[in-house]
């Protein structure tokens, strides 16, 4: 099936809606608002043309067979998530075990949170150049299935490890192969989900990295009751539910269907977007046809990432370069926020809560709290948008970093520190209802799909490099500052929250293709503000006029 890729064809309105006069007004109201050629309409036309398309086909039903089809494919991919949040979960766990510190000579558990962790994280740096390939060259559905595989062969190494060197070899696999799975699950997430919904289900991937946390922490207090090696070994091997999981689902999902567009699959990519994004579908309705439209303008413009292996595209416009200082933006502020939820339970030690019991349990409900936290802010990303929620949650960060600052800082004074670790679970809740969501959803939906996996592999290091400073950087600072080390991230937040403000752009509800036409443009913040505006304006406007004629 061949595409026209000049003008936006309206279809006839489905047959089985009852009102007559209102399918003729729709679909006129489509065929006036698309009478130009994409690449003729500006940004606000655009995104009216998309209120008045999805007026006419207002996007696959999630109760139907293919929605439900859609939301599978999408959670093959989320699970992707889980390996992060799992792995945090597990050393944390292990570090407390008597058998795991005595295998490998640890006389306490502060001996192993340098390198045993560290490495996991150089893994995750190393994992680049595998972002910078797989995905554009094999795919995104291939890059999974490898990277995976690595990282199944990381969680043999570690949980069958008879000696030091071949535990921080398997940390190392576990980095590599779980960071690069995770840029390319999210390529694939972004580029398949419906625009509408995109911010909740990409958002979604650490909700599903917590869900991992919450699976491994809730199960370390089972494990962390035997008393052999098998305490720590059952733990790192339950990890490999994650890759297991996704590498058996890949057979069954569609690539992503820009990647197929630009590999010259037209009618393939035509294909997964008519079942996954239309109502009714009709590879003719204007939804579909719209979007296909804005891909292959797209193609037209910036390329079709054929050729991956060129890294200077990353810096070499304005609008390239303004997404990479976002895109660090978010990884740095992702993991440098504070070290309240990173070093759990070294702060509850330092509480003077010391039984590793109670550590455990306490770890348990903390997990849920943030998976909860990160539920809702999933909920509010297509609804009150990326930007807010995130200055949100950076303000957060930095007020409770001074409170509990204050509170550690009479620590050994038991009121003081049982209210200091209270505001620490706070802290979590308040913070992760925006960091949950973003740290995954805002960087690949701002990139154009020419630089995107590119750009998620500069993340990604970003992100790791920050982790490598929480990791190597804060256990000493704790020690040497202790207290005083919280009012230093909370000066570190109030500059981030100046940083968001000035520079993030809003991104709720704007098609990826459009990324490019507010990114080129003098004022990027302006631009996407005036295109969401003219978006709702035009649903209003044909919510009017369709009650009108009913």
């Amino acid at each position: 099936m061949s595409v026209n890729v000049d003008k936006v064809e309206a279809s006839p309105a489905p047959a089985h809606l009852e009102d007559a006069a209102l399918q003729e007004a729709e679909t006129n109201d489509v065929k006036a608002d698309n009478n130009l050629a994409i690449h003729e309409m500006s940004p606000e036309e655009k995104a009216e043309a998309l209120a008045t398309a999805y007026m006419s086909d207002p996007g696959v039903d999630y109760r139907s067979r293919r929605g439900i089809q859609l939301i599978c494919c999408l959670l093959a991919c989320l699970v992707c998530g889980t390996d992060s949040g799992f792995d945090s979960g597990a050393m944390g766990a292990i570090n407390t075990m008597k058998p795991f510190l005595s295998y490998f000579g640890l006389q306490e558990a502060a001996a192993s949170t340098g390198i045993w962790f560290g490495v996991y994280t150089v893994g995750g740096v190393s994992a680049f150049f595998l972002n910078f390939v797989l995905p554009d060259k094999l795919g995104r559905r291939k890059a999974m299935g490898i990277c995976n595989t690595i990282l199944i062969m990381g969680l043999l190494l570690t949980g069958l490890a008879k000696n030091s060197a071949m535990f921080l070899l398997g940390r190392y696999f576990m980095g590599l192969g779980a960071v690069a799975a995770s840029a390319a699950a999210r390529s694939y997430i972004v580029e398949l989900a419906p625009a509408k919904h995109r911010g909740f289900f990409l958002g979604s991937y650490n909700v599903v990295q917590t869900m991992g946390s919450i699976l491994c922490s809730g199960s370390a207090i089972g494990f962390g009751h035997m008393a052999d090696n098998w305490a720590w070994r059952g733990l790192l091997l339950l990890g490999l539910y994650g890759p297991i999981i996704n590498i058996s689902c890949l057979y069954f999902i569609p690539e992503s269907p820009r990647w197929l567009y630009a590999r010259g699959r037209t009618d393939e990519a035509l294909a997964v977007i008519t079942k996954y994004h239309s109502r009714h579908n009709d590879p003719q309705s204007p939804l579909v046809q719209l979007e296909i439209q804005e891909i292959a303008e797209e193609m037209r413009t910036m390329g079709s990432a054929e050729r991956w292996w060129d890294a200077k595209v990353l810096f070499a416009t304005r609008a390239n370069r303004y997404r990479m200082g976002l895109a660090a933006m978010i990884g740095f502020w992702g993991q440098l926020l504070g070290p309240a939820t990173t070093y759990f339970t070294v702060l509850l030690t330092a509480a003077g809560i010391t039984d590793t019991e109670r550590q455990r349990v306490l770890n348990f409900i903390n997990s849920v709290c943030i998976t909860l936290s990160g539920t809702v802010g999933t909920l509010m990303m297509d609804r009150v948008g990326r930007k807010p929620v995130t200055i949100f949650g950076t303000a957060s960060a930095a007020v409770g970093m001074l409170i509990i600052g204050g509170l550690l800082s009479r620590q050994h004074e038991k009121n003081y520190a049982n209210a200091g670790v209270a505001f620490i679970y706070l802290y979590g809740i308040f913070t992760q209802v925006a960091w949950v969501p973003v740290n995954n959803l805002y960087p690949a939906e701002i990139m154009t799909f020419d630089i995107r996996a590119k750009a998620l592999a500069f993340q990604a290091v970003c992100t790791q490099t920050a982790g490598l400073i929480n990791t190597f950087g804060v256990p000493p600072a704790l020690v040497a500052l202790n207290w005083k080390l919280y009012f230093i991230f909370a000066a570190w937040d109030v500059l981030g929250v100046a940083v968001q403000f000035f520079f993030m752009v809003e991104t709720k509800g704007i098609p990826l293709e459009q990324m490019e036409d507010i990114f080129t443009d003098p004022s990027p913040r302006h631009k996407a503000a005036a295109i969401i505006k003219a978006k709702d304006d035009k649903l209003k406007e044909e919510k009017r006029a369709r009650a009108t004629v009913a």
